[in-house]
């Protein structure tokens, strides 16, 4: 949670490449607990999360995440929550249309004025 709320904190997307050894087909605890975690981190800041045992490549994994930075747009507006107190502040944006995916931050830390 602490890295979670760092990366919030200075606004950061992390884009998570990990290498999981699956003995057999399977998952043991700890891969799944750190699988779990790593995917809630790119989530929480707008990123992706890759399995380099998965993925045909780690040149395909770094091909999609400059396929979504080049594809980013930033929004901007003004909250109608008043001054800044530095609380976590929960966003949700939605489509209009149909069928596009969206990816973005969960909310951000309200600066203090």
């Amino acid at each position: 949670m602490e890295t979670i709320e760092a990366a919030q904190r200075t606004g950061s997307t992390v884009f998570c490449l990990r290498y999981t050894e699956v003995r057999k087909g399977v998952w043991n605890g700890r891969n799944n607990y750190g699988r779990g975690v790593m995917e809630r981190l790119a989530e929480e800041t707008g990123g992706l999360g890759f399995d380099a045992g998965e993925a045909k490549s780690l040149r395909d994994a770094f091909r999609q995440i400059v396929e979504v930075l080049r594809s980013s747009y930033d929004l901007a507006y003004a909250s109608s929550a008043g001054k800044g107190d530095a609380t976590f502040r929960k966003i949700q944006i939605r489509c209009k249309k149909a069928g596009l995916e969206l990816r973005y931050k969960t909310g951000y830390f309200a600066r203090i004025d």
